[in-house]
């Protein structure tokens, strides 16, 4: 329970701050790639191993992990710009309806079991989503392409 609250809170704040960003006209990708430099450096003082190693880049799962990396500054920055331009509630449902994407995957890549409780989920987001405030399409739109694309990249 504490790291279900945790994961909520953490959410938050990054809606908060990239409301906040936009308010003081910080850069976002500037932002957001300075971030993630500083958990790579904390990631890499913490870890127990070395987190480098010799024929590192050869590995055949290294050009994935370069994908993965670019893709969770690319949803970042999409739920930033979300954020800035249509407000904190309306990136916070494009956020949440992200999840109706992987869970329809899982139905058609993985055969995972349809239940009517799943099913309810997935019609109660997208109603939520198609009763939302029209300019925010676009954005949700993007974020969207991004996980959809990222899906499709994890199953090349």
């Amino acid at each position: 329970m504490t790291y279900l609250v945790l994961a909520i809170a953490a959410s938050t704040v990054h809606h908060v701050l990239f409301k906040a960003f936009a308010r003081f006209r910080i850069d976002l990708l500037s932002a957001i790639v300075a971030n993630y430099a500083v958990c790579v450096v904390i990631g890499w003082n913490a870890a127990a191993a070395p987190a480098f190693r010799a024929g590192l880049i050869a590995e055949n799962w290294f050009p994935c992990s370069l994908a993965q990396g670019s893709l969770f500054v690319a949803c970042l920055f999409a739920m930033g710009r979300t954020t800035g331009t249509h407000g904190v509630a309306a990136a916070s449902l494009a956020t949440r309806l992200s999840v109706a994407i992987p869970t329809l995957a899982a139905f058609l890549l993985y055969g995972d079991v349809v239940t009517t409780l799943k099913i309810t989920g997935i019609l109660v987001a997208l109603a939520a989503w198609a009763v939302f405030d029209e300019r925010l399409h676009r954005g949700m739109l993007s974020a969207l392409a991004i996980g959809a694309g990222s899906i499709m990249l994890v199953h090349l």
